[in-house]
């Protein structure tokens, strides 16, 4: 877990392993995706569609676990803005699925 989930104005970070020129989450696109599937050997098409079901699965999910009667009373405010969080960055990264595969290999 990283420290991202917490308040952004009580924390500074940085990833500590960039996409590309990138170091904040908030920043990442697909080309930087899709850089990355290049430099790694990871075909961008079977990035894409892996991406998109992990994303399926953690907005389907992310929001059930919050509400696990688990987690007592102090607890439930934090997992709740950790399944806000997850549901956020899902929705993101599955929007930006698609495009990862459509860049020409002559771009990287």
């Amino acid at each position: 877990m990283s420290i991202v989930q917490y308040d952004a104005q009580q924390y500074e970070h940085d990833l500590a392993m960039g996409f590309g020129d990138l170091f904040t989450l908030a920043d990442i696109r697909a080309y930087a995706l899709a850089d990355f599937c290049v430099r790694s050997a990871i075909q961008r098409a079977f990035f894409a569609r892996e991406l998109s079901t992990l994303c399926k699965i953690a907005l389907e999910e992310s929001q059930a676990q919050a509400l696990d009667p688990i987690y007592q009373a102090g607890e439930v405010p934090f997992v709740q803005k950790v399944a806000d969080f997850v549901t956020e960055r899902a929705t993101v990264l599955l929007k930006m699925a698609p495009e990862i595969s459509r860049f020409k290999k002559e771009h990287f």
